[in-house]
């Protein structure tokens, strides 16, 4: 069985309570500065080796970064330069044995529902 929390890229509390729960590996939340390369071996090495260090082994992406799927998603004029980002990203994930991506079809919404008081 693996146990998996979702976890952004910064170590923060909740990678805390993560470890004291027993996980082991992570559904990580890249990050979101510009200054990350999202095509940058090194950039993603680095995060990863943030997670490996702490005991807990990156193995899915969640969300796919809002700077290129809300492009892809709406077709606008970045959408082009964003698929191709994406295709240069994946290589990445595999060498590093990231072989899931999470992503939704809502341009510019993570996710919405249509009512909360439903039961």
């Amino acid at each position: 069985m693996i146990i998996t929390d979702y976890l952004r890229s910064k170590r923060d509390l909740t990678w805390d309570y993560a470890k004291q729960c027993g996980v082991g590996h992570g559904v990580i939340r890249l990050p979101e500065d510009p200054a990350f390369d999202i095509c940058d071996l090194s950039h993603w090495q680095s995060v990863y080796k943030e997670f490996t260090d702490f005991g807990i082994k990156p193995i899915v992406v969640e969300p796919m970064p809002n700077a290129l799927h809300d492009h892809i998603k709406a077709g606008d004029e970045k959408r082009d330069e964003s698929i191709e980002k994406v295709i240069r990203m994946l290589p990445i994930m595999d060498r590093l044995d990231i072989r899931t991506i999470c992503l939704n079809f809502m341009a510019h919404v993570g996710w919405y529902r249509t009512d909360y008081n439903i039961e």
